[in-house]
C-alpha cells in the first residue's frame, strides 16, 4: 500500500494516494511503518495545497523516521514552508534535510534535497548558490539508473544562466526536453519546452 500511494502520488492521483497512506497507517506494524505512511500523506497534502494539514502530518512523522527517511520528510516541511513565504523557517529545513541526505540517503535523496535547496536560493535572487546546488545535483542525478530529477535541475540552471547571457543555458534546456520526451511526463514536458521558448 504504501508503494502504490507513493506512485498514484507521482502520478498526480493525490486522492486515491491519500486511501492507500491512510490504510497504510491504520494496518502498519510499527511505528516506523506508520510514520512512513504518515509523512507519505504529508507530502500529498502538500501538493494538494493543504499545507497546514500537511505540515501536521509531516511532523508527527519525522521523529520516528529512520535517517534516510527522515531527511526526504524534512525537505517536504522546508518545501512547504518556502511555499508559504517561511524564508528562514524553510532554509534551516532544507539544510537539515541535506545534511541527513548526505549523511545516510542514497543519492536520490540528496539530489531531491539539493533541487530544492536550489530552489531556495533561486526564489531569494541568490543565484550564484541556487546555480552550485543545481550544478551538484545534476551530477548526482547523473549517478541514478532513474535521474528523476534531472530534467527539473537543468531547466532551473539553463534559466539562471539564460538570467546571466550565458550562452549554455540553451545546451541545458534542449537537454532537458530530451530526457522529458524520454519519460512521457507531460508536466516535464511542457515545462521544459516552456524554458526552452526563452531562448
Amino acid at each position: 500500500l504504501l508503494g502504490l500511494g507513493g506512485l498514484l502520488h507521482d502520478l498526480g492521483r493525490d486522492e486515491h494516494a491519500m486511501v492507500c497512506f491512510e490504510r497504510c497507517a491504520e494496518l502498519a506494524p510499527n511505528r516506523c511503518s506508520r510514520a512512513l505512511a504518515r509523512s507519505g500523506a504529508g507530502a500529498t497534502l502538500g501538493d494538494m495545497g493543504k499545507l497546514g494539514q500537511a505540515l501536521e502530518f509531516l511532523r508527527e512523522a519525522i521523529p520516528d523516521l529512520e535517517p534516510g527517511a527522515a531527511a526526504t520528510a524534512i525537505g517536504d516541511e522546508g518545501a512547504i514552508l518556502l511555499e508559504r513565504g517561511e524564508y528562514d523557517n524553510a532554509k534551516a529545513r532544507l539544510e537539515e534535510s541535506l545534511r541527513l541526505a548526505r549523511k545516510a540517503g542514497g543519492p536520490w535523496t540528496q539530489a531531491r534535497a539539493l533541487m530544492r535547496l536550489g530552489r531556495w536560493h533561486g526564489e531569494l535572487g541568490r543565484i550564484e548558490d541556487a546555480e552550485r546546488c543545481f550544478r551538484e545535483c545534476i551530477t548526482v542525478s547523473r549517478i541514478i539508473e532513474m535521474p528523476f530529477f534531472l530534467p527539473e535541475a537543468l531547466r532551473f540552471r539553463a534559466r539562471f544562466r539564460l538570467a546571466r547571457g550565458a550562452d549554455r543555458g540553451r545546451a541545458d534546456a534542449d537537454e532537458s526536453l530530451e530526457l522529458a520526451r524520454e519519460t512521457g511526463n507531460p508536466f516535464e514536458l511542457a515545462e521544459s519546452l516552456s524554458t526552452l521558448g526563452r531562448f
